[in-house]
């Protein structure tokens, strides 16, 4: 045989034998790595209920706290809020839809009665307005309530307010609005509630009645809400100056105020005013 199809019939013959080496060891881990049926664990109902979710994942803004939050299938759910660094942490059973602060030193959420009080069986999540007002939770059993919590992080001391429907921190941090839930929902002709204002320096907590709407300005320095209130007495949109907690009306007329919105800069304000018109399912509104 010529030397030259001689080495071309060896590099086949190498070429070939090589798969069939590099094949048996991965064959062999396969078969050595398979259980037996005997190891398996055999799921039963109950053991559903105790699987768990993260949720509530968030970061502080300067990145060194951490919320997240285990819910079960079957139970109440737990946040917790961690320190990084440290480790330090706090619990807090039932608590949900956590907020930081922008100075990282507060975090605000809801704390809902617990499921063994009442609820039958896993609740729904809440809703929250479709304004930037603040953040849905998880929704409380009927005829109970959910409360907001605000946790200072350095010294876990807590204030807490009851029936709340939202709430945002201003720009800075330093206030925080919390709107409440209306005492009685039997009366559909106004829909204006309590807001609380609290300044999260001195701790001093104003009280706003028959808010409709709110939100602070970019920097955090005003408040605009607007009045809504049974018979429209009152009804109007107001501007608040936060530094001294002077209140000047804007607007005020026996209508109704709404789509409350700054603008990008905060040196804007605009809302809606109007009346419903017989025959009519929105209102007739003009644009202040």
């Amino acid at each position: 045989i010529p030397a030259a199809v001689l080495s071309v019939v060896v590099a086949l013959a190498v070429v070939a034998a090589a798969p069939a080496r590099a094949q048996a060891p991965a064959g062999a881990r396969v078969a050595a790595a398979a259980p037996s049926s005997s190891d398996l664990k055999i799921l039963n109902v109950e053991d559903y209920g105790r699987w768990k979710r993260v949720t509530s994942a968030d970061l502080s803004p300067d990145g060194t706290w951490m919320t997240y939050a285990y819910a079960p299938n079957t139970g109440d759910d737990t946040l917790f809020v961690k320190q990084l660094d440290t480790g330090k942490l706090y619990s807090i059973p039932v608590g949900s839809a956590p907020a930081f602060s922008d100075d990282s030193r507060w975090v605000g959420y809801y704390v809902s009665p617990p499921e063994r009080a009442g609820r039958g069986g896993r609740g729904g999540r809440g809703t929250a307005p479709p304004t930037p007002e603040g953040r849905g939770g998880r929704g409380a059993a009927p005829g109970a309530e959910r409360r907001f919590e605000l946790l200072n992080l350095a010294t876990g001391d807590k204030w807490s307010a009851p029936n709340a429907l939202a709430f945002k921190f201003a720009k800075g941090s330093k206030f925080l609005a919390v709107h409440l839930n209306r005492e009685s929902r039997a009366d559909t002709t106004h829909h204006g509630s309590d807001l609380l204002i609290r300044d999260l320096s001195s701790g001093a907590t104003r009280n706003i009645g028959n808010v409709g709407q709110y939100d602070f300005d970019t920097a955090g320095n005003l408040l605009a809400y607007t009045v809504d209130a049974a018979d429209h007495l009152g009804n109007g949109i107001y501007l608040v100056d936060l530094a001294n907690g002077f209140t000047r009306p804007l607007d005020g007329m026996a209508e109704e105020f709404d789509g409350l919105a700054w603008s990008d800069t905060g040196a804007d304000l605009a809302v809606l005013r109007g009346t419903k018109l017989k025959g009519m399912k929105q209102n007739d509104n003009v644009l202040l």
